[in-house]
């Protein structure tokens, strides 16, 4: 039997436990010029060395430059 952790728990545990301020984050991460992508129809926008992936104007996931499957 495997056991896991589910994102929602590791988010809580973040937030809980470590006290990271979780929401602080979020804004961080959501930068003008993401916004700026998903508001002009981008399905993802490489910035720095990472690429951000958008669905339905949400940040759905961010890879290195490098990866090619995103």
């Amino acid at each position: 039997m495997q056991h896991t952790v589910s994102d929602h728990a590791l988010v809580r545990y973040m937030e809980r436990v470590l006290e990271l301020d979780v929401a602080g984050m979020r804004d961080f991460i959501l930068t003008d010029e993401i916004k700026a992508a998903m508001s002009a129809g981008a399905k993802s926008a490489s910035i720095g060395e990472f690429k951000y992936i958008f669905k339905n104007n949400k940040l759905i996931t961010i890879h290195g430059r490098s990866r090619e499957d995103g």
